[in-house]
């Protein structure tokens, strides 16, 4: 049913892969220029096939980034074969298909995003890659284990998991080509609580310009006293001095 659904998404890359189609930094609204389905194989291996959206994608770079992909999973990519899907003109794309390992480890409920991603980055224009398709297929999330979505400034990922038919697909946005810049957990990733605006406190003068006002309050209002009762002091002595005369 997954492998339908996929053969129908591919049939419809000559309409995804226009302008039409495209909307900055979000991956579902974006074009995939790439399918990778990942299959678990009963012995274990993990059946992968990769399809690109171009039809004058190079065989040759296609193969090489197939093989990439394997040495950065320590498994060589085996039986790897690159041909043209489809006979019909109008919808044979460039596909590669082969075995290797360590994509999928459901034990652990990890999922490596990161080396297909950074295996097909950095192509010479027309050829470079920046939205993916990777679809997981039969399989199941772990909670709390398997990659959800994810952002940075590097790459976006979204996450669609499917309980019928059984399977996980992730869109994927690369805003990078160097493939070292490119992070992508392999596990789930708590999302970062949202930090509160701390509501901005009236600004008080200082506790040392506090005191030093009230301690000049005081000495003025002693100075007025000081004086106001000298002033009445020498009135006195005044009166006192003329009544005498």
């Amino acid at each position: 049913m997954l492998r339908a659904l996929l053969t129908v998404g591919i049939a419809v890359f000559p309409l995804l892969a226009t302008p039409q189609g495209k909307a900055d930094n979000d991956p579902e609204k974006t074009a995939p220029q790439i399918i990778v389905n990942v299959r678990k194989h009963p012995i274990g291996a993990d059946m992968v096939s990769v399809t690109v959206a171009s039809k004058a994608y190079p065989m040759d770079l296609l193969k090489t980034q197939c093989e990439a992909l394997g040495t950065s999973l320590g498994s060589d990519a085996r039986g790897l074969a690159v041909t043209f899907s489809g006979e019909d003109e109008r919808f044979r794309f460039v596909r590669a298909s082969f075995a290797t390992d360590h994509i999928i480890d459901r034990e652990k409920g990890q999922v490596r995003l990161q080396n297909i991603v950074r295996s097909f980055l950095g192509a010479p224009a027309p050829h470079t890659l920046t939205s993916f398709m990777v679809t997981l297929e039969g399989e199941e999330p772990v909670e709390k284990q398997t990659i959800q979505d994810y952002a940075s400034d590097k790459v976006i990922v979204k996450a669609h998991f499917s309980k019928d038919p059984k399977g996980i697909e992730y869109r994927i946005l690369a805003l990078t080509q160097v493939p070292n810049d490119l992070v992508i957990p392999d596990k789930y990733v708590p999302p970062t609580p949202v930090q509160k605006a701390v509501p901005k406190q009236e600004q008080r003068p200082p506790a040392t310009l506090t005191l030093g006002l009230v301690a000049l309050a005081g000495i003025a209002g002693a100075a007025l006293v000081y004086f106001g009762l000298a002033g009445r002091a020498a009135s006195a002595s005044r009166r006192a001095t003329q009544g005498r005369d």
